[in-house]
């Protein structure tokens, strides 16, 4: 789930700090959301779902069978934000170059 919420953020231009205000919630927690540290409430999710137009059960639903890899990696090379960032734009850029 956190994958789809920085994408999410980054769909809609939006920092950390913007996102965190419209969710009613501290950056610090968006952080950690982000990073598959906490798991956000419903609410909070609702909130994202109306942001973004994606039906909440986008953000339930694991149909990308890499996002768990992903994650994975992520956690293993304790990887920055910005890694995270560059990495999640690489991929998203080469999915669209090949329609995949």
């Amino acid at each position: 789930m956190n994958i789809k919420i920085i994408k999410s953020r980054y769909s809609l231009k939006l920092s950390q700090n913007k996102m965190a205000r419209l969710l009613g919630i501290s950056r610090s927690t968006l952080n950690n959301m982000e990073k598959g540290l906490v798991y956000p409430k419903v609410d909070i999710i609702m909130k994202i779902s109306k942001l973004t137009g994606k039906d909440v059960n986008y953000y339930y639903h694991n149909e990308d069978v890499y996002i768990e890899k992903i994650n994975d990696i992520f956690i293993v090379n304790n990887l920055s934000d910005n890694e995270i960032l560059d990495m999640i734009l690489l991929v998203t850029n080469e999915i669209k170059e090949n329609n995949l």
